[in-house]
């Protein structure tokens, strides 16, 4: 199990939401760590008489009750692992990410805006600009069977997305064997000239020669594959089903988690540039508007978020 003992679990006042809470405390106590819950909501206009004074700490009692709640119908209120807080700020998106560098969280975890496929704002803030993995996570359904992928550019760029890829494979790995679930390991692949080559009049390849190409291409980056699996030191033997298809990541990546019923998805994310380690640029924010699932989003050791005072 990944060392998750600082964790933030964030809630959005405005839309009230424990989805996940009981998770980000299980993470904690098993890193023997604590959970922080964050309440946040925007600022109360203000005024000078006392009405609107009773009415912001009516809401903040309130918004306190409603996870004491969650907590004890879960079976957690007892427990002296969570400390509860309520912020208010003018960007509640922003505040949270600010949260989570004060308190040095090790993982924040949310319950996404709504459960339709993509994500909103504020879940998008905190993917672009937390430095922390975020878990966004999605009101199970009835039918939740709780199966794990991890989707991985085998053809990394640099060192800097390599190393992203084998954390991916590393923690996507510990996260299902704790769940007891196979990890589906999920890589595309595009040979980028493939269309240049067959429509140019000049080119000298023949079809039998352009297929050659694609193949070796299709196996070169297979090996590239299997090499960051067994560096990752993840068994392939044990419990993992390898998908490499050919075809965009942004079109094949959401169909298949569809197909496969995939509940919950570890991918890697830079903000800089959009999203990479499988990812890059716009095909990445065109992916996360699509899929329909949760969604665990790391981003390279080094980045740091533009919140950061120390950048």
């Amino acid at each position: 199990m990944p060392n998750f003992s600082n964790v933030l679990y964030v809630v959005n006042a405005l839309n009230f939401s424990c989805t996940g809470l009981s998770t980000a405390i299980n993470w904690a106590r098993q890193s023997c760590g604590r959970c922080r819950v964050t309440i946040i909501y925007p600022q109360f206009p203000q005024s000078k008489d006392q009405f609107s004074s009773n009415l912001v700490q009516g809401l903040e009692r309130d918004f306190i009750h409603r996870v004491e709640r969650y907590l004890d119908e879960n079976g957690l209120f007892q427990t002296d692992l969570v400390d509860i807080d309520i912020i208010t700020h003018e960007k509640p998106a922003m505040a949270a990410v600010e949260q989570s560098l004060l308190s040095k969280a090790d993982v924040m975890i949310k319950s996404t805006e709504d459960d339709s496929a993509g994500f909103r704002a504020f879940d998008n803030t905190l993917l672009r600009k937390a430095s922390c993995p975020v878990y966004l996570v999605r009101e199970e359904p009835p039918q939740a069977t709780g199966k794990l992928a991890v989707a991985i550019n085998a053809a990394s760029n640099n060192e800097e997305e390599k190393q992203l890829s084998l954390r991916l494979l590393k923690v996507s790995a510990e996260l299902a064997d704790k769940a007891s679930v196979p990890l589906n390991i999920i890589s595309c692949w595009q040979f980028v000239f493939e269309d240049f080559i067959s429509s140019n009049v000049w080119s000298k390849l023949d079809d039998a020669e352009q297929i050659t190409l694609l193949r070796d291409y299709e196996e070169n980056n297979h090996d590239s594959l299997v090499q960051l699996i067994e560096q990752s030191g993840v068994n392939p033997e044990q419990g993992v089903i390898i998908h490499h298809k050919r075809g965009a990541v942004d079109v094949l990546v959401p169909l298949m988690i569809k197909s496969l019923d995939i509940d919950t998805l570890v991918i890697g994310t830079l903000a800089r540039t959009g999203f990479s380690g499988m990812l890059i640029g716009n095909t990445a924010e065109n992916l996360l508007q699509k899929v329909g699932c949760s969604v665990v989003a790391f981003k390279p050791e080094a980045f740091r978020s533009p919140l950061d005072k120390r950048v």
